[in-house]
């Protein structure tokens, strides 16, 4: 809680992760596909999510080492499935568009691939990195633990950092209260993504209340 002259009060919760097990994991990872020339470290040609898991593909880039047919000016990527309504295995081919040399290309909304899905090298030479998160079903809509930190208030707005407790893209919500007794959504609110993993800063206009608590929530991004 902070004060002013007009005794503005900021006031933060911490919320449990309520659908989150136990077991949940996130775990960040990077991976290699490739084939042919260009591809010195022999990546394979397509990665398979593991049983069990959720592959959250944020970005890709494509490189291609000493192979002879250099950059492509656009880059196509190749992903394998099974639909939901299908029993048959569908190439689906994304095109990402202009390319260039050390070009990191960002899914947005990132895609999520779910077991047995394959990521796959649909150019003969070269090799793709692909970058994202590696999860538990139950974390794709999992809320998760929210921290608001350095609280002030300036020229008409409170200020403050919100800290999510996990580095998956989040939603996060505002909500205030001049009671502690009900919270309604805080039209008001400005919540931007700061550059640290998991941080953002949120703003909320005091519209002359002598008093007004506030309270955030952070949400797995769909």
């Amino acid at each position: 809680m902070i004060q002013s002259s007009r005794r503005f009060s900021w006031s933060a919760f911490s919320l449990a992760c309520l659908l989150v097990s136990a077991s949940a994991e996130v775990t960040p990872v990077t991976l290699g596909t490739g084939r042919g020339e260009g591809n010195p470290n022999d990546y394979p040609s397509s990665y398979v999510v593991p049983e069990g898991k959720v592959l959250i593909v944020e970005s890709v880039q494509y490189q291609n080492i000493g192979g002879s047919r250099g950059i492509p000016d656009e880059l196509v990527v190749q992903i394998s499935e099974v639909f939901d309504n299908s029993t048959a295995r569908h190439l689906v081919y994304i095109d990402l568009g202009e390319n260039r040399a050390y070009q990191q290309h960002k899914f947005d909304p990132p895609l999520r691939l779910k077991a047995g899905s394959y990521l796959g090298s649909n150019r003969i030479e070269g090799f793709y990195i692909w970058r994202g998160l590696l999860v538990d079903p139950s974390e794709l809509f999992a809320q998760l633990d929210i921290e608001l930190e350095k609280p002030a208030v300036e020229g008409g707005q409170m200020v403050a950092k919100a800290k999510v407790s996990s580095p998956r893209p989040a939603r996060v919500e505002i909500e205030s209260s001049e009671n502690m007794e009900e919270f309604v959504a805080e039209s008001s609110a400005a919540v931007v993504r700061l550059t640290e993993p998991g941080e953002f800063e949120a703003k909320v206009a005091t519209n002359g209340a002598e008093q007004k608590f506030i309270k955030a929530t952070a949400k797995v991004r769909p």
